[in-house]
């Protein structure tokens, strides 16, 4: 877990990295469909997205939206991704 960071998303250039990481993983590698990867949920102001760096390289991703309404405490953890080459590693558990 060495020269790994997690930075809450708040650019659209951050945001693209997590979308890249999400069609890795779950469209290519697991062969998801491509119209059902990307929802409502990814351009809410109320959904917040994290992104793993390993020495600024985007590695990993993870999204949380909050149930009901955007001032709501409980929410909804997501799209959990990593990409595979970097498993293994604590990364999802640092995006956690």
């Amino acid at each position: 877990m060495d020269n790994i960071k997690i930075i809450h998303v708040s650019t659209t250039e951050e945001q693209n990295e997590c979308y890249k990481i999400r069609t890795e993983v779950f469209v290519k590698e697991q062969k998801f469909d491509p119209a059902d990867e990307l929802d409502e949920y990814d351009e809410s102001s109320s959904c917040h997205h994290f992104l793993a760096l390993k020495s600024s390289l985007p590695i990993g991703t993870v999204r949380i939206h909050p149930y009901l309404s955007p001032t709501s405490t409980t929410g909804k953890i997501g799209r959990l991704s990593v990409l595979k080459q970097y498993r293994n590693m604590g990364v999802g558990e640092l995006l956690l």
